[in-house]
């Protein structure tokens, strides 16, 4: 009976527990992104529908470093 109700109050110790740390506000970031599609920044040389990937085009070696 004893080890039940000592057993029963660790459990309830535990979830009143971990449901304070859950109430508690996150402290705001102030570095925090804003949610939503990032946009190019003017002045840094990010381009308007530009990709990722910057597109590589094919050509001959010169032939003084062949």
């Amino acid at each position: 009976m004893i080890k039940k109700f000592i057993f029963g109050l660790a459990i309830i110790c535990c979830v009143v527990a971990c449901a304070s740390k859950s109430a508690q506000p996150k402290p705001k970031d102030p570095n925090e992104l804003p949610n939503g599609i990032m946009q190019p920044v003017a002045g840094t040389g990010a381009v308007e529908g530009g990709g990722f990937m910057p597109e590589i085009q094919p050509s001959q070696m010169p032939s003084n470093m062949k």
